[in-house]
């Protein structure tokens, strides 16, 4: 049972009761929300609803360099790993 593996794991990191409940919480649902991202098939999405598309428009004082960046296709592992990162250092002392 995945949860129950992850409550003995942040357990064994310290955490108890509520800060233990928001940890695991923090954790199946950045895992959750990214599998629903990285499943989701962006071709089926209209062309003018892609973010080539709708960043092509974007004005204002965002570089060309970010602009650019912001139109490629996601790449879902790095933003997976970073984000998950970020979620365990916040609740999981080092």
């Amino acid at each position: 049972h995945l949860e129950l593996a992850l409550v003995h794991e942040i357990e064994a990191a310290g955490l108890r009761g509520d800060a233990a409940a928001l940890a695991l919480r923090s954790i199946l649902s950045t895992v959750g929300g990214f599998l629903v991202g990285a499943l989701r098939d962006e071709s089926s999405s209209p062309v003018e609803l892609r973010p080539a598309a709708l960043w092509s428009t974007t004005s204002g004082d965002i570089s060309d360099e970010t602009i650019e960046a912001l139109s490629l296709p996601t790449d879902h592992e790095a933003v997976f790993t970073t984000t998950l990162e970020a979620v365990v250092a916040v609740h999981i002392p080092a």
